[in-house]
C-alpha cells in the first residue's frame, strides 16, 4: 500500500497561497470542525445542488467524522483534502482572537497510484468556496498552488476536474486553470461527491501540459 511514511505528503501540512491565504490541512480540533460547519449550513443551499455531502453533513460532529475519514485517507496515500484559511482583518492576534478563518475547501479529494496496471499516478481537484469570498480570485489561486505541489512535490503525473456540466462556475475554474475537456466517462461515480454520471464532464491537465504552461 502507498503510504503517508513512504510518500511526500507527510510535507504537505500546509500550502501558503498569498499573504493573506493559505491551504492547510484538516484538523481534529473540535471547535475548527464546528466553524467548518458552520460554514458548510450557510452555504447549503447553493453546495447540496452540486455536492451529496452537502445534505449529509447535519451538525459539527458530521464535520469532526468527515475530517477524520479524511486524515485516515491522507495517511494511506489517497487524498489530500485541505482548507482554505483566510487572514481575519480586524483580528487582533492577541490570545483570543484567531488570526485565520475558514472560508471552503480545496485539495485534491481522490489518488490513484495502481502499480498493478501501470497507470501514471492521477488525482482530481475538488474545491467549493463560501459564498462571501465569490468574485475574488481565491479558487483559481488555490487550484494554482495545488497544482505545483501536486506536480512537483507530490509525483503526480495529470490532474482531473470532475463538475456537472451545468455548474458553471467550477467549469468556469477548470478553463482559468487550463484544463481541457476530455471523452472521458465518469464510471464509478463517487456517492458522497458525485449524484451522477450522466451530467459529469471531466476535464484534465496533465504535468507535461504544466511544464510547458511554465515555460
Amino acid at each position: 500500500m502507498f503510504t503517508l511514511e513512504s510518500s511526500r505528503l507527510r510535507i504537505m501540512n500546509e500550502i501558503i497561497v498569498d499573504k493573506d491565504l493559505k491551504l492547510q490541512l484538516v484538523s481534529l480540533d473540535q471547535e475548527f470542525a464546528k466553524e467548518a460547519y458552520e460554514v458548510v449550513d450557510r452555504n447549503r443551499e447553493l453546495l447540496q445542488a452540486w455536492l451529496p455531502w452537502a445534505k449529509m453533513t447535519k451538525s459539527g460532529d458530521d464535520e469532526l467524522e468527515y475530517f477524520s475519514n479524511s486524515l485516515k485517507r491522507f495517511k494511506e496515500g489517497q487524498c489530500m483534502e485541505m482548507c482554505i484559511l483566510h487572514r481575519r482583518k480586524d483580528c487582533r492576534h492577541d490570545e483570543d482572537n484567531k488570526p485565520w478563518e475558514f472560508i471552503g475547501m480545496c485539495g485534491l479529494v481522490n489518488i490513484i497510484r495502481d502499480a498493478e496496471t501501470k497507470q501514471e499516478p492521477c488525482a482530481e481537484i475538488g474545491y467549493w468556496l463560501d459564498q462571501a469570498h465569490h468574485g475574488k480570485g481565491i479558487i483559481t489561486k488555490c487550484c494554482l498552488k495545488l497544482e505545483e505541489a501536486a506536480f512537483t512535490k507530490l509525483d503526480i503525473s495529470k490532474l482531473k476536474i470532475i463538475a456537472h456540466k451545468d455548474n458553471r462556475p467550477s467549469v468556469a475554474v477548470a478553463h482559468r486553470l487550463g484544463f481541457h475537456l476530455t471523452e472521458e466517462k465518469l464510471l464509478k461515480p463517487n456517492p458522497t461527491l458525485h449524484y451522477n454520471a450522466e451530467n459529469r464532464i471531466i476535464f484534465s491537465l496533465t504535468e507535461e501540459e504544466w511544464m510547458s504552461r511554465r515555460q
